[in-house]
């Protein structure tokens, strides 16, 4: 991963915000950036972070809802085999009993 050094004169302000892209901003008080001195390299593991962190909550909101997709499906496939079952069990004793009386 290559590093990017710019300059700039701003006006005076609480923070610095980063703009990564794809929707994704970071802000860091002034205050932080200057007094811990944080380097391109802490700043990249941030951003990383930062990422990984709203990733694994989209991913757990993600999961979630196709646990409930599944649920769903089972209870809807249960209930579908079932009456299945009792639809061909009367089309086989409607059968039989066509069967009987047409051989009486």
């Amino acid at each position: 991963m290559g590093n990017i050094h710019s300059r700039a004169c701003i006006e005076d302000s609480d923070s610095v915000c980063l703009w990564l892209g794809a929707n994704v901003m970071l802000e860091y008080s002034c205050q932080e950036v200057h007094y811990r001195r944080i380097s391109s390299e802490n700043i990249c593991c941030s951003i990383n972070l930062e990422i990984a962190k709203a990733s694994l909550e989209a991913l757990v909101v993600d999961l979630q809802f196709l646990r409930d997709q599944v649920t769903q499906l089972s209870h809807f496939l249960t209930n579908f085999v079932s009456v299945t079952s009792r639809l061909l069990l009367r089309v086989k004793q409607d059968t039989s009993t066509a069967i009987a009386a047409a051989d009486a």
